[in-house]
């Protein structure tokens, strides 16, 4: 409990951080998301490293990891998405994607690639977070489209499927 509040409090304390654009090469596969500092591990020192920078007092180099929500600005969503996963709440960031391939052929929503966007999609999606099934496609899970696989993406399938919300987004990042 004390870890993740301090993890939380060392976020809120960078609420209106700045940020930088930056442009990542397509191919991110040799980029670990989350090791801010590069030494090959996710770490609490890649959280203080981002810290740093968000404060100020330090920097970090595009595309070394510290976008880890690629969403083309290192800020306090990129801070408070490795303390979760550092908290053992939220995705490891490196689990959180680029424009893969099954992007290029499947719709959004349709997580288990059938073809269809139904609730087969929004069960792959929470047993994906449940960490039960890792056979889906990444990019077109975030059905929300904003570069994170999360609990918000089975709600956009959900509401999609059943309270006539909007279709599911697909976005490369």
């Amino acid at each position: 409990m004390m870890k993740r509040f301090s993890i939380l409090a060392l976020g809120s304390l960078f609420f209106a951080a700045p940020s930088f654009a930056q442009t990542c090469p397509s191919d991110c596969s040799d980029i670990v998301w989350g090791d801010v500092n590069g030494d090959g591990a996710i770490d609490i020192t890649d959280l203080s490293v981002l810290a740093s920078h968000l404060a100020g007092t330090g920097t970090v180099v595009p595309c070394d990891g510290a976008d880890n929500n690629r969403d083309g600005a290192i800020d306090i969503a990129d801070l408070n998405n490795l303390g979760a996963y550092l908290a053992g709440t939220g995705p490891a960031p490196q689990e959180q994607f680029c424009c893969d391939d099954c992007a290029n052929t499947t719709a959004a929503g349709d997580a288990n690639e059938d073809g269809t966007v139904d609730i087969a999609d929004s069960t792959a999606i929470s047993d994906y977070l449940a960490g039960t099934n890792t056979d889906i496609c990444l990019h077109a899970a975030d059905a929300n489209a904003d570069g994170v696989v999360d609990e918000a993406d089975v709600k956009v399938v959900l509401a999609y499927l059943f309270d006539g919300g909007d279709a599911p987004a697909l976005e490369c990042f």
